[in-house]
């Protein structure tokens, strides 16, 4: 959701509200009220947070990013581009999501 923001914001402030997260004018504030409901939400529920919670290995990360990228179909349907660098930094164990996911794909370059 996090690479995401940039480009769903409204919505990600609509599924705040249907939450029932608490109402707010600012746009911004209210899409990452989302993410960090849904974020808790998994927790609550018992979705792993991290590959390595079910068993992958940073090793791994790279081969997975790139099986992830080959699925064209996938990317496709995303709402913002997505680079095969942008799936290694998404899954990476350590950085989960650097500051430089959040701009938009263009101005990393």
């Amino acid at each position: 959701m996090r690479f995401n923001l940039p480009k769903r914001k409204a919505k990600f402030a609509k599924i705040a509200e249907l939450l029932g997260t608490s109402a707010s004018a600012d746009v911004d504030a209210q899409a990452e009220r989302a993410i960090t409901s849904i974020e808790q939400l998994k927790r609550d529920i018992g979705i792993p947070e991290k590959i390595r919670d079910i068993g992958g290995t940073e090793s791994q990360l790279p081969t997975f990013a790139e099986k992830a990228f080959a699925i064209k179909r996938l990317l496709w349907v995303n709402p913002r581009e997505a680079s095969l660098e942008d799936l290694h930094g998404i899954l990476n164990p350590r950085c989960k999501i650097e500051r430089r996911f959040l701009l938009p794909h263009a101005a990393r370059r």
